[in-house]
């Protein structure tokens, strides 16, 4: 049989040591990102006081050692789950746990002090933690679902082992009762109970503190990658990717990439300012990514020039959808006060072709095509080298 005892005090030490470790990483993430690891913090304190009264009741029936020992010990989970439910973006749902956590442990210090059956008090303890885990197992399926994560797995396989042992324990006191029982004396059953109890909060820290990791090292990325004003994809991260996909498709396979650049941006400038020029871009963006595809590559590669690479398209497809954005882009002024502030865009087109090494063969003869447009008197598409057959559009007043 294990020493209940050693292991009540193993758990206490750890969850000490683990708190401290939490709170000096909460310092390394954003101020606004720190409350959920601070909620978790908070329950892993709950844990060592709710052990430390278990050991100064030992065998007594007394009721409010009892109420606080369970009090704490199931509203650490309750904590755990709230902790995680915040960090992935749910609902917390802290009332019902709060209730869930203080019903229970009254009950028990009651059939504690009046009643003495051991194998109840268990079963109820078993039942409140139970129902808290499946609901923090609930959480992480759903946070699973808004994307994959391997700490996050680390944490369903820590609640679905809670439900399970407090689903066996319950069963093994329903089939055979025990009424002078107490937790210092726990039978096999409770001792993995216990060890559960006392381990299973450092394995979910861990996998917590990863989880805040993983979103750190992402958002570092995301910076490295994002344009800072207009949140599309940078020039190098544009470079990248669409490299990537170049190498990733087959040599012959039909892809047709677009640069666009606003023209006489300079005046924009100028005349309303860099802050309207920054609003210009930044609805320049808008239009044009309601008009592509999730697959579609879209990013910022100069101040005013954006390059789109269009996977599995005819070059027939490129130019209808660069004329879509072309006009997009004329149809409406962009709203700045006191006037709004007409926009228009030349955008070259170059698909893809054998000869082509890297996509950067393809960017320039699209910078060629851009430059042909702009060369014909602006507002208007050109596929590699040669002109758009249709009637040039008419230029907007005042900026093309």
């Amino acid at each position: 049989m294990l020493d209940i005892f050693t292991i009540m005090v193993m758990s206490l030490l750890l969850c000490g040591l683990m708190a401290g470790l939490l709170w000096l990483s909460a310092r390394t993430f954003p101020p606004n990102e720190r409350e959920s690891l601070y909620i978790w913090i908070t329950a892993l304190i709950m844990q060592p006081i709710g052990w430390t009264l278990f050991m100064i009741r030992g065998t007594s029936t007394d009721l409010l050692l009892t109420f606080g020992a369970n009090l704490f010990l199931i509203l650490s989970f309750a904590e755990l789950t709230r902790a995680l439910r915040r960090f992935i973006d749910l609902p917390e749902r802290r009332l019902p746990m709060v209730l869930l956590a203080t019903l229970t442990a009254a009950a028990m210090g009651l059939v504690a002090r009046f009643v003495g059956n051991f194998s109840m008090l268990v079963i109820m303890n078993a039942a409140a933690i139970g129902i808290i885990l499946a609901f923090m197992l609930v959480s992480v399926l759903q946070g699973r679902r808004k994307k994959p994560s391997m700490p996050l797995n680390i944490v369903a396989v820590v609640a679905a082992t809670g439900v399970v042992v407090a689903i066996l324990r319950s069963i093994v006191h329903l089939d055979s009762p025990q009424y002078d029982g107490n937790f210092l004396s726990a039978s096999t059953t409770d001792s993995i109970a216990v060890i559960y109890a006392s381990l299973s909060p450092i394995v979910a820290s861990i996998a917590f503190l990863l989880l805040y990791q993983e979103r750190n090292s992402h958002r570092l990325e995301e910076l490295a990658s994002t344009d800072g004003l207009t949140r599309i994809l940078n020039r190098h991260a544009m470079t990248r990717q669409a490299a990537r996909h170049f190498h990733s498709s087959n040599s012959t396979g039909t892809s047709c990439t677009l640069l666009i650049d606003l023209d006489h941006f300079k005046r924009v400038n100028d005349h309303y300012g860099h802050e309207a020029g920054d609003q210009v871009l930044i609805e320049v963006v808008r239009r044009v990514q309601d008009r592509l595809r999730p697959e579609d590559i879209f990013g910022r590669v100069g101040g005013e020039e954006f390059a789109v690479l269009l996977p599995h398209t005819t070059p027939d497809q490129a130019e209808s959808v660069a004329e879509r954005i072309r006009t997009s882009i004329e149809a409406e002024p962009v709203s700045h006060d006191p006037s709004d502030i007409s926009v228009t865009a030349s955008i070259g087109i170059a698909c893809r072709l054998p000869t082509d090494n890297e996509w950067a063969d393809c960017l320039r003869r699209a910078d060629k095509a851009m430059y042909r447009a702009k060369a014909l008197g602006r507002n208007q598409v050109v596929v590699d080298g040669l002109t758009n057959h249709s009637e040039p559009a008419s230029s907007a007043p005042g900026l093309s």
